[in-house]
């Protein structure tokens, strides 16, 4: 009997709950760590006394750290923290004056745009702990995710957003270098012409806390400039960081006047990935629908071709963005690496009106980035009361898991989620309140943290993995091959199923579905099979074969399910098949499979076998199973006075040989001879005094030989 699909889809999310999360924390790094390095790119300021760096820490367990910042002067100042409620935030605070790096474009601090600074932060903990940074101004201000030292890379493309030129205080798009090692050589080849110098690239080497600005120039010839394309490499791990110091979004609206920050750290471009999830912004009240919130798609590769919903929009070259409106929940894939983020559009169209929220950027993690769990925080600040009046989270969720979601320790009502279109994920839009937030499923998922002030916003990535294969995850690809290289007709032969994937640790792979189906003129299930070696003995196999879709077909369905997920390429499971011809000369069996009922998202491929003549050394002729080689023996008004049913049969190859005695409903009701038999006639005895007079059937299965007959069973 084959295990109902309900029982493999309830089965799946018990040990997905249980396995996952564990998997994820001991094997791939995330977005939560113990040494963190980060700068703050340039605020606008107008002066105002409570504009403030902020950093909030968050933590699964006590622990103690310490947080040390230079000045402008390199002056180190340093700060010990403890946490001991983990439900609270550590929140630190610090004016931006001469802690924050010096703009060129309306700033009160130096000008410190192409030059080695030694402004920056370092961030130690005793515990793994989660870091954001927020930057405020007033009505200007935007929020990161700071990532750990150990998930920082060498290789690097921006993405930022255009400068905002025309303005009467024009604003650049900027990006910032951070080292944690002494003598780490960087290059940076700008995308645009940059503040006073021009698209040429730029060498520096920094030592551990240097950081280098680099802004782009902004000028009436030049208004627009965007770092965005950019492209940085190093000799040592260090941070990026990119956006904006102040704009509209979009920045060439002539409906919208409002302006913000726009703040994000990168990740290294062995991050990307292929398959994203965007979804829209909530919009507030009173807020009127001039303008949209928008996406951009960053190309790492030149050919890299950009589809939304399954439709594709354009091919990049490398450096190159694709830039939509966001209106609708959408899936964006592509066939190489790609940087996606989403932009909160202006809110206001007149200084006299300043409506809530404005724009921020938030880097959208690729769907192979999502964790199981995450400890995030929802920032506030107060300037004169809360600057931030409301707060949300989005979770974006395989839908079959939306039940499993849990936030703060309470379910998610599963109503609350929406369909991401062409796809098998779900959404929802939380508003929340200040402070951390722990969300949790059983499998992976996508947070997105954000908040909204009057003419002032935040937004970033609640967490994130750092699996640094290439490809997406999520994909097992299925082949099958013989264990021969030359056979003959009537020999059994091993089919080896074989399951592989890139990132086996990040999908938990606890269940297994494979069919294979067949011309029963070529080949018939053997009845063996053997559990493959990369199963261990919590897996069991479940086998049956039974007739096929199409006329003169049949298909052999294997079900395999262990508690112990698979964490290599291997072979799944070995069944053996008995292989005849017919005239023809090449045959192609096929393979499907499923991983986990389907119920989370992973994509399968598989590969069919073909199978030719040619293989065959000897006896090439074809074997005609429905001649006098095989044969179920006319059995007339038997009697059942003696008890005893005489069976006469005929086996053309050695085969497994059933044969068995229904009654006259169609039900089985005993298995006569259940043995392998070479080939020859045999005559025996069954016993059947137990069954009474009627009519009755009689079938015989043997390799690609089935016939049924009836009988009848004289009174005693």
């Amino acid at each position: 009997m084959l295990t109902s699909n309900l029982f493999r889809s309830i089965y799946c999310m018990a040990l997905c709950t249980m396995l996952a999360v564990s998997l994820l924390a001991q094997t791939v790094p995330d977005s939560r760590g113990r040494e963190f390095y980060f700068t703050f790119p340039p605020n606008f300021h107008e002066n105002n006394n409570r504009d403030s760096l902020f950093i909030f820490i968050a933590a699964a367990q006590p622990t103690t750290g310490n947080i040390a910042y230079r000045n402008s002067s390199g002056t180190r100042i340093n700060r010990v923290f403890t946490i001991s409620d983990v439900s609270k935030v550590y929140s630190f605070a610090v004016s931006y004056r001469n802690i924050e790096l010096g703009s060129a474009f309306n700033n009160t601090g130096s000008n410190q745009n192409g030059k080695v600074a030694p402004q920056s932060f370092h961030v130690t903990a005793d515990q793994d702990i989660a870091v954001y940074a927020l930057s405020y101004s007033n009505r200007t201000s935007d929020a990161m995710m700071v990532l750990p030292t150990d998930v920082l890379g060498t290789e690097y493309m921006v993405l930022a957003y255009n400068s905002d030129g025309l303005d009467k205080e024009p604003t650049p798009s900027q990006l910032a270098v951070v080292a944690p090692e002494d003598n780490t050589d960087v290059v940076i080849t700008p995308s645009t012409r940059v503040l006073n110098g021009s698209m040429a690239p730029i060498s520096i080497r920094l030592n551990s806390g240097d950081s280098y600005l680099l802004q782009a120039d902004v000028s009436q010839a030049a208004p627009y400039n965007d770092l965005t394309g950019s492209t940085i490499s190093t000799t040592k791990p260090v941070a990026v960081f990119a956006g904006h110091q102040r704009t509209v979004v979009p920045v060439r609206s002539s409906a919208l006047i409002s302006r913000d920050y726009l703040l994000e750290q990168l990740p290294p471009v062995q991050a990307w990935g292929r398959r994203h999830i965007l979804t829209p912004f909530p919009l507030p009240a009173g807020i009127p629908a001039t303008e949209n919130d928008l996406y951009r798609v960053l190309a790492a590769h030149d050919n890299t071709a950009v589809a939304v919903n399954g439709t594709q929009l354009v091919v990049l070259r490398a450096g190159e963005i694709y830039e939509a409106p966001l209106r609708t929940a959408a899936v964006v894939e592509a066939n190489m690496e790609v940087l996606v983020a989403q932009y909160k559009r202006s809110s206001s169209q007149q200084s006299t009106d300043l409506r809530i929220s404005d724009p921020f950027m938030l880097v959208v993690p690729p769907v192979r980035q999502y964790l199981s769990s995450y400890l995030c925080i929802n920032a506030q600040n107060y300037d004169g009361g809360k600057v931030y009046q409301q707060q949300y989270l989005t979770i974006i969720c395989p839908a079959s898991f939306v039940h499993t979601v849990t936030l703060d320790g309470q379910a998610v009502d599963p109503n609350r989620f929406l369909p991401v279109p062409t796809s098998c994920y779900s959404y929802a839009i939380i508003p929340v309140q200040d402070g951390v937030h722990k969300v949790e499923a059983a499998t992976e998922i996508g947070i997105y943290i954000y908040g909204y002030g009057q003419a002032d916003s935040y937004g970033y990535v609640g967490g994130m993995a750092f699996r640094k294969h290439l490809g997406e995850g999520g994909n097992i690809a299925f082949t099958m091959a013989p264990s021969f290289v030359h056979a003959s007709p009537g020999d059994t032969i091993a089919l080896d199923i074989h399951a592989s994937s890139l990132e086996w640790q990040d999908m938990a792979a606890v269940s297994f579905s494979m069919e294979l189906a067949y011309k029963f003129s070529w080949m018939t299930y053997a009845g063996t099979f053997t559990r493959g070696n990369v199963l261990d003995d919590t897996w069991s196999i479940e086998v049956q074969e039974t007739e096929g879709d199409a006329p003169g077909t049949k298909k052999t369905t294997i079900v395999a399910s262990g508690s112990t997920p698979v964490a290599q390429d291997g072979t799944i499971a070995t069944i053996r098949m008995l292989l005849f011809m017919n005239t023809d000369t090449v045959y192609t069996p096929s393979l499907s499979a499923s991983v986990n009922g389907d119920i989370n998202c992973v994509k399968t491929t598989a590969a069919s076998l073909h199978i030719g003549l040619s293989q065959c050394v000897i006896n090439l002729s074809p074997i005609h199973y429905s001649g006098s080689g095989y044969g179920l023996g006319q059995v007339a008004n038997a009697s059942a006075s003696t008890g005893v049913l005489r069976l006469r049969y005929s086996v053309g190859i050695e085969a497994e040989t059933r044969i068995e005695l229904f009654n006259s409903l169609g039900e089985r009701i005993s298995t006569l001879v259940d043995t392998v038999k070479p080939p020859g006639a045999y005559e025996q005895e069954a016993d059947v005094s137990q069954y009474g007079a009627g009519a009755y059937f009689i079938r015989m299965v043997s390799g690609p030989y089935s016939h049924t007959l009836p009988i009848v069973l004289g009174s005693r």
